[in-house]
């Protein structure tokens, strides 16, 4: 009985938009490489546009516990590192960003070719989160977030990421849908909850011995795959954002029992 009710709830929910084929990037080959692509608006991944973050209601933020944050100018992030276990001798060779600019949406890609680039490509960075209203990641309290201080600490560079307003996606999700899918990977979120199934995905696990590979071969193609991969974990955090803030102001729409659930915990 359990999983026809699964299904109808379902075929009640928005039918998901096709993913977003990305345009050929732009890069400019600088101190480190710097890939981005800007799409209209009206790109969606899964039911929600991905412009959802800018109509989170001022409430809703302050019940989230980030009052500060400006859903107009957020930035989401997420990295590929050289290990998954953090510390001094981890780096984040790719950071991707994303966001909104004048009605249109923006991703960008920072590359790190060899160790030597990072200073600049932080340096960059710095500059980019300066005046960002906030941040948005999955998991990124825990991992990028700490990684990225500890970078920015190693090469005397002067910031302060948890003054910056930070939702991260992992804790609402993870109250809201974890007794609903098997796990609560981003992966099975994109898949399950936005209806984006990703195919040929490079494994996070596999992630750093590609990157080492390509600091020997330094044949840009190999890396192709991890930079689709960051660019999806951006669409997908975006994606989420919309579901989230959705069920959060939408209540009447139809979702799954433990959904409701963990909304009222």
């Amino acid at each position: 009985m359990s999983s026809v009710r699964r299904q109808l709830e379902l075929l009640q929910r928005p039918r998901p938009a096709a993913p977003a084929q990305p345009p050929d990037p732009r890069e400019e080959d600088g101190p480190f490489l710097r890939r981005s692509w800007e799409a209209d608006t009206g790109h969606a991944h899964g039911p929600w546009p991905l412009t959802s973050v800018r109509g989170f209601s001022r409430s809703w933020l302050e019940r989230l516990g980030l009052p500060e944050l400006d859903p107009e100018r957020v930035i989401f992030l997420d990295t590929e590192t050289t290990g998954l276990s953090g510390g001094t001798g981890t780096y984040a060779f790719l950071i991707g960003l994303a966001w909104v600019e004048d009605g249109r949406l923006v991703v960008e890609q920072l590359l790190m070719r060899e160790y030597k680039e990072e200073a600049a490509l932080l340096g960059y960075l710095k500059e980019r989160l300066e005046g960002c209203g906030g941040l948005v990641t999955y998991n990124g309290k825990s991992f990028d977030m700490q990684l990225l201080q500890t970078r920015f600490i190693m090469k005397r560079l002067k910031v302060d990421l948890e003054s910056i307003p930070h939702l991260d996606l992992l804790h609402p999700c993870r109250r809201i849908w974890g007794s609903s899918y098997a796990d609560c990977r981003l992966e099975t979120l994109e898949t399950e909850l936005l209806g984006q199934p990703r195919s040929h995905d490079v494994p996070g696990w596999l992630i750093p011995r590609i990157y080492f590979n390509f600091l020997r071969s330094q044949n840009l193609g190999s890396l192709r795959r991890v930079l689709e991969h960051n660019r999806r974990d951006l669409l997908a955090l975006m994606g989420l954002v919309g579901a989230l803030r959705g069920c959060l102001e939408q209540p009447e729409q139809p979702r799954e029992g433990l959904a409701d659930f963990g909304l009222g915990r």
